[in-house]
Parts: structure tokens; C-alpha cells; sequence
């Protein structure tokens, strides 16, 4: 849920209404340290402008592909039936393609995150900002 809200505190036009909803489903516990520190820019006393660039910084921070970990997420709950591409193995050789600029048949930011989000249900990794 709290990267669902994520998506919504960055990409949303009027993100102080997700923070609202979300403390009033009473999910502000919930959230990781990191989480609670972006949801609490559109509720701070920061200039309607200074709320907008960094609403913009968030959406080209490296923090957005904690998002691709969603539909994983979701897949590992049994509420998305399959995940499309990419389904090859990150190995050596796609990191030597990556390295040398060549094309990949997947992106592989996506595969991270989705490496990341398996690794957090099968409990590899204790919290999900490691």
C-alpha cells in the first residue's frame, strides 16, 4: 500500500490528499523512516513552489524504482497472475552488455526492483529501504 501511496505523493497533483488519506487510514505508522520523510513535504509549511520542485525532484530521484517492486509485490501476494518481461536471469553477461552500452531485451533497473521486492517476501532483507 505505502508504494501505491508513493506513486501518488510524487506523481499526484495534489498529493497533500494522499498524505491525508493515509494518516486517516491510520498507515502513518506503517511507513518506513524514508516513506513518512517524502509524505511529509506536501503537509509541510514550505511555499506552494518550493512543494512543486521537490514533488519534480522526487520524480526523477532513484527512489521511484522502489515503485517497479509493486506489481512484484502484488504478484507475490497472488493478486497479479503473471509478471511479463523481463524473465531471464541477471548474470555476468547482461552486466558486461550493460557495461558496454549494449542493448538489453529488458530494462534492468525494473529487474532490480524486482530482485529487491522477491528478496524482501522471502524475508532476505529485514526492511524494505535497505
Amino acid at each position: 500500500m505505502s508504494l501505491h501511496l508513493l506513486l501518488g505523493v510524487i506523481f499526484f497533483k495534489e498529493p497533500d490528499k494522499v498524505v491525508k488519506w493515509a494518516v486517516d487510514e491510520g498507515l502513518w505508522d506503517s511507513l518506513s523512516p524514508l516513506e513518512q520523510h517524502i509524505f511529509r513535504v506536501p503537509i509541510s509549511d514550505l511555499s506552494p513552489d518550493e512543494k512543486k520542485r521537490k514533488q519534480q525532484t522526487m520524480q526523477s530521484n532513484m527512489l521511484i524504482w522502489r515503485i517497479e517492486g509493486l506489481l512484484t509485490l502484488l504478484w507475490g501476494m497472488g493478486l497479479v497472475e503473471k509478471l511479463e518481461l523481463p524473465v531471464e536471469r541477471f548474470t555476468n553477461q547482461q552486466v558486461k552488455a550493460y557495461e558496454k552500452e549494449e542493448e538489453l531485451p529488458f530494462d534492468m533497473m525494473v529487474t532490480y526492483e524486482r530482485i529487491n521486492a522477491l528478496n524482501w517476501i522471502c524475508g532476505l532483507i529485514g526492511e524494505w529501504d535497505d
